[in-house]
């Protein structure tokens, strides 16, 4: 995904070379409103897990207080 990303910036210059090549803009415009939706979608699901990764160690580092608490 991130070669993916980078090729993509490379090929902004299809947008600001002053040319009027509407074809290619379009087809540039398209490709960037599909990998915006794609890098969001990917960030939204690594909050996600972040946050359930996070509360699973906590559920852990609780639970082993508990046990030592016990002895």
């Amino acid at each position: 995904m991130i070669e993916i990303i980078k090729i993509h910036a490379r090929d902004l210059k299809i947008m600001v070379d002053g040319m009027d090549q509407l074809p290619e803009e379009r087809a540039y415009k398209k490709a960037h409103e599909k990998y915006a939706y794609k890098v969001s979608t990917f960030f939204k699901n690594y909050r996600l897990q972040k946050s359930q990764l996070f509360n699973h160690i906590k559920d852990i580092l609780k639970e082993t207080k508990q046990k030592r608490l016990l002895k």
